[in-house]
């Protein structure tokens, strides 16, 4: 296959904030219209997907131009969602109780999407695009979706409740 394994830009490529901002919406979406009654799910989702944006994005290297082999890029993203399913095990015991497995699933789950989403293997892990300010967009995309996630689990989903029977 000619050009595979060397990095790919096209014309109109987006940073990786708003690939992960795109990802975030339209997650949303479809699982609002798969789970309309239970909407725990896509904020557990949202939630993932901010954390491991922000996760990338404090990961970043310094050097935004040197490249790194593919073990690393592998090191990063496991790391990555191990701390994103670490603060999701923390939140459920302590706050988000009372502790729900298929919460933490669907947190971690929208993790790996982010990080899938973020770190693509046709650049170099250290390569961010934008250099500095590509990895504070992405920080901010993670914080707004962490706290779109915050909002729809509690304030939205209440508020819906009263609006719809949605059972227990």
């Amino acid at each position: 296959m000619p050009g595979y394994g060397r990095a790919v830009q096209t014309k109109g490529a987006r940073s990786p904030a708003g690939r992960l901002a795109l990802v975030a919406s339209g997650s949303l979406l479809v699982m609002v219209a798969c789970f309309p009654h239970r909407l725990e799910y896509p904020a557990h989702v949202l939630a993932g997907l901010g954390l491991a944006g922000l996760g990338v994005a404090l990961t970043a290297r310094a050097e935004a131009g040197a490249g790194a082999a593919s073990r690393a890029l592998a090191r990063r993203a496991v790391a990555v969602v191990a701390g994103v399913a670490l603060l999701a095990v923390l939140a459920e015991v302590s706050f988000a109780g009372p502790p729900e497995v298929l919460d933490v699933a669907n947190t971690v789950m929208g993790a790996l999407l982010g990080v899938a989403t973020v770190l693509t293997p046709t650049r170099p892990a250290g390569a961010e695009p934008g250099g500095r300010a590509g990895v504070a967009w992405l920080a901010v995309v993670g914080i707004v979706l962490v706290v779109a996630g915050m909002a729809v689990r509690y304030p939205v989903q209440q508020t819906v409740k009263h609006w719809w029977w949605f059972g227990s």
